[in-house]
């Protein structure tokens, strides 16, 4: 939390002092996870409008030497938090200069695009390059060298949990990801582009049967065959915070998607040491046969009963958060194992979305142009690219001294 002492050091902020309601945290931007970038293009229709630059409807408002605006003493971004800090305006101008970059790119290869078809494709570009960085660096710097393993694996076999339900969350994670952007409805499309059935968004996610019937493919290309041109349907703002958390949950309970329970999940990792993430600190073999094993709060024990009814039963997130070495109710290092474990479902997710994103014919092009422009820079060359800096650490995301490259 910033101080007043902050602001008068960092004179960036909007209210008299930090502590005013008006600073910063105003909540123009609805709750998001931020993965699909919510916070460099808003949550609304009115947020969305007020960043784009109507001169060139493509692009996003900067200024004329390429910072960000301010108007009303704020700055104009998709979330009026960018001002809390530098490092914050310096991410907004860094991805917004990227959204613009991505125009010009795609106006150059293909001039007859509509200037609103050009924003969108522009927009998800921008967002797969974020996701780029997000799982493929920032991640692996943040939780320490060596835990990524599997980073760029696809082998489904060193899971321990059935290769349908892998594909299963493969799909909840790549829709996710572009959560505002998807269509109010997911068509079904087979190998030869014919359309063979429409769902509603709803019925897609809570519908796993349909994954069976039809095949991941199937159904990824028919979320991604059409292109979300408008925004603000309804879903992005009435679902999408609440529901798809809950979707999110729910993809890795054992009741509802059968997959592995919080008990046979441990049993699984002590009887493979060689698994990914696996934590050799971890008593994997340590009994879980009463509530006590879990918590020594009464309560939490009682709340559990009456849930579960059996410790068999326990989801892998509930388990994963209330095992630890302190036996309370608190986020502990096997949460830590497990919740990178699904971090991985999302990197296969991205990986397979890069490689399929688009199938539909028109779009061969773009995706190639996508990959050879965009998808081959890593944050290094990013930052290189949008400030000019003669200087830069060759490693971004290491901590400590790094190796500095001009």
């Amino acid at each position: 939390m910033a101080t007043t002492q902050d602001m008068q050091r960092i004179p960036i902020f909007v209210g008299q002092t930090p502590e005013e309601t008006a600073w910063p945290w105003i909540d123009n931007n609805e709750q998001s996870t931020w993965l699909d970038l919510s916070n460099l293009y808003g949550t609304t229709p009115e947020i969305l409008s007020y960043i784009r630059n109507q001169s060139h409807p493509c692009k996003l408002r900067l200024d004329k030497n390429g910072n960000l605006l301010r108007e009303n003493g704020k700055l104009v971004t998709g979330d009026q938090r960018a001002g809390q800090s530098p490092y914050l305006i310096g991410w907004h101008m860094l991805f917004t200069k990227e959204h613009n970059w991505q125009c010009d790119i795609l106006a150059q290869k293909f001039p007859s695009m509509d200037a609103d078809v050009l924003f969108y494709r522009a927009r998800e570009a921008t967002i797969l390059v974020f996701q780029k960085f997000l799982v493929n660096e920032y991640v692996p710097g943040y939780s320490g060298e060596g835990r990524f393993r599997y980073l760029l694996s696809d082998r489904s076999m060193d899971y321990f949990i059935a290769e349908k339900n892998i594909k299963s969350s493969n799909l909840f994670n790549i829709l996710y990801r572009l959560h505002t952007m998807i269509p109010d409805t997911i068509k079904i499309i087979d190998a030869r582009g014919i359309l063979v059935d429409t769902y509603s968004i709803d019925q897609v996610y809570y519908n796993t049967t349909l994954m069976t019937k039809y095949g991941l493919d199937a159904l990824l290309r028919g979320s991604m065959w059409t292109p979300a041109y408008r925004y603000g349907r309804g879903y992005p703002t009435a679902m999408t915070t609440s529901r798809f958390n809950l979707c999110e949950i729910d993809f890795i309970r054992a009741r509802e998607r059968e997959l592995g329970s919080y008990i046979n999940t441990r049993k699984m990792y002590a009887s493979n040491p060689t698994m990914s993430f696996y934590d050799p600190s971890v008593d994997w073999t340590r009994q879980l046969t009463e509530w006590s094993n879990f918590t020594s709060v009464p309560a939490i024990q009682n709340a559990l009963e009456e849930l579960y009814g059996n410790v068999e039963n326990v989801e892998l997130l509930a388990g994963a958060y209330l095992d630890n070495e302190s036996e309370a109710a608190s986020f502990g290092g096997i949460a830590y194992a497990v919740l990178l474990e699904e971090a991985n479902t999302v990197i296969r997710g991205d990986r397979w979305s890069i490689l399929n994103f688009d199938t539909a014919p028109r779009d061969f092009d773009w995706q190639n142009q996508l990959i050879s422009t965009s998808y081959s820079r890593n944050i290094y060359d990013f930052v290189k690219q949008h400030t000019g800096m003669p200087c830069l650490p060759l490693d971004v995301m290491r901590v400590g001294e790094g190796q500095l490259v001009c």
